[in-house]
């Protein structure tokens, strides 16, 4: 089976202009408010989130108060660094490595987001990532276990 993907010169030029813009925005790192405004200017207000251990979220104030907080409660110091990417279409798979620490273990995560971009924004991510290294470090952590537990029941209530 062979896929013949059709792209115009324009599409390639806003794809790499919005994984440039993903990897200096992840590099920036924290904290948390100041990572959700930066972002403002990529995403599509009703952005599309999909990974592992959070419900799927829809929409900005979800990526705000969704993934960011919580993300940047357990990991204060988190940065992130694109590693390699390519593109079809509107498409782009995108490796990215995110560093920081929870309490004073180093974690180090490893994703591939599948990020769909339209008019100069990311309309939906997908990360496929495994998320043991930041599990483990949790469970290793106990002081950010009630950090951890409120951040699991306020997903299951959205």
């Amino acid at each position: 089976m062979s896929t013949t993907v059709t792209e115009s010169p324009g599409t390639r030029v806003e794809v790499e202009a919005v994984v440039a813009a993903f990897d200096a925005k992840w590099r920036a790192g924290g904290p948390a408010a100041a990572f959700v405004e930066r972002w403002k200017d990529l995403l599509d207000p009703e952005i599309r989130l999909v990974q592992p251990q959070v419900p799927t979220l829809v929409g900005y104030e979800a990526f705000a108060r969704g993934f960011v907080e919580p993300f940047f409660a357990l990991m204060p110091d988190a940065r992130g660094e694109v590693l390699g990417w390519a593109a079809a279409g509107e498409t782009a798979y995108v490796e990215i490595e995110i560093t920081g620490t929870i309490g004073r273990r180093m974690v180090k995560l490893r994703s591939c987001d599948r990020l769909t971009v339209r008019g100069g924004r990311i309309v939906e991510r997908v990360a496929y990532a495994d998320p043991g290294p930041l599990l483990a470090a949790v469970a290793l952590t106990p002081r950010v276990w009630p950090t951890f537990i409120r951040m699991q029941i306020n997903q299951r209530r959205r």
